[in-house]
C-alpha cells in the first residue's frame, strides 16, 4: 500500500499549508505539521527546535517579517520529491514572495524532510540556502546562539 504514495502531491500539499499559515498567522495549524525536535539548517548553522514554544518564536518572527515587509503572497512549488521509505519523504521546493501582487525577488530554494507520524506527514527537518539577511532576525539569533556550525546538509 505504501508504494501508492505520491510523494510530490504530499510535499506540495504540505508546503501549500505552510505558506498559508505563515501568511495568515495560524500557528496552531502550522505547528501541527511539524515533528519535534525539528532541525533547521541554514548557511550559517543549524538550530534545533525542541519545544512548541521555540517553534512559535520562529513562526512569530517569520510572520512579523512578512508584515514588516508588507508581503501579500508566498508561493511555494515542489520541484522534486521522493519517497525514501514508507515513513519519509525528501523534497525540494522554490519560494516566491510578492508585494502588491508583484514578485519582489528571485525565488529561493528550500528542502524539507517529511516524516509520517501518527498518520500525518510532518516536517522533521528543513534546509534553506538563502542569504543570512533574508532570514528573520530572530531566526538568525537562534542559529547564532545554537553554536552549531553548518553541516553537510543532511536533513534526516
Amino acid at each position: 500500500m505504501d508504494h501508492q504514495i505520491d510523494a510530490k502531491k504530499v510535499y506540495q500539499a504540505t508546503i501549500d499549508i505552510l505558506s498559508e499559515t505563515a501568511m495568515n498567522g495560524d500557528f496552531d495549524l502550522y505547528a501541527a505539521l511539524f515533528h519535534l525536535p525539528h532541525r533547521l539548517h541554514t548557511r550559517q548553522g543549524v538550530v534545533v527546535f525542541e519545544t512548541r514554544a521555540e517553534l512559535q518564536r520562529a513562526f512569530d518572527a517569520t510572520v512579523d517579517s512578512i508584515a514588516r515587509h508588507a508581503l501579500d503572497g508566498m508561493t511555494r512549488v515542489c520541484v522534486a520529491a521522493r519517497l525514501v521509505d514508507s515513513e519519509r519523504i525528501e523534497g525540494t521546493h522554490r519560494t516566491w514572495l510578492t508585494m502588491d501582487e508583484k514578485q519582489i525577488e528571485q525565488a529561493y530554494e528550500g528542502h524539507l524532510t517529511l516524516r509520517l507520524t501518527d498518520g500525518v506527514w510532518r516536517v522533521a527537518a528543513s534546509r534553506y540556502d538563502s542569504r543570512p539577511d533574508d532570514l528573520p532576525e530572530e531566526i538568525r539569533r537562534l542559529v547564532a546562539r545554537s553554536g552549531t556550525p553548518p553541516d553537510d546538509g543532511d536533513t534526516t
